[in-house]
């Protein structure tokens, strides 16, 4: 059996990584939609293809210091490199939509989730 690469995904700004992300929820949607006529049933449409990324936490890289709120204020878009299975990278070009920091005093937690979009991706080999 081949080994099999696993890698985090990482976030990129102008071509420079600013963090790997944690805890990833990747959709891809080809947006496709079904068509119905007279006779009943046409076929699919060729949608525009989209991105969805949910993550639970955003590790910064060493020595970089990020707001990735401020960024998202911002409306500045993020390159997102994902490995998926059997050495394919999806590398897509998203917005953050939104932020969400929980936590709790007593216990001294702080936990980020995030949520992003975007649209088709460039898929590549490692």
């Amino acid at each position: 059996m081949a080994s099999v690469k696993i890698r985090s995904a990482s976030m990129f700004v102008g071509g420079k990584k600013i963090g790997q992300i944690e805890g990833i929820d990747y959709e891809y949607s080809t947006g496709d939609e079904a068509q119905f006529g007279d006779p009943g049933y046409l076929g699919h449409s060729d949608g525009a293809g989209t991105t969805k990324l949910s993550a639970s936490g955003i590790m910064p890289v060493a020595g970089q210091d990020v707001d990735f709120l401020a960024r998202m204020q911002a409306k500045e878009d993020f390159d997102i490199a994902l490995g998926i299975v059997n050495g394919k990278i999806h590398n897509v070009t998203m917005r953050g939509e939104s932020a969400k920091v929980t936590g709790s005093q007593k216990a001294g937690t702080l936990h980020g989730s995030f949520a992003f979009a975007g649209g088709e991706p460039t898929i590549s080999n490692i």
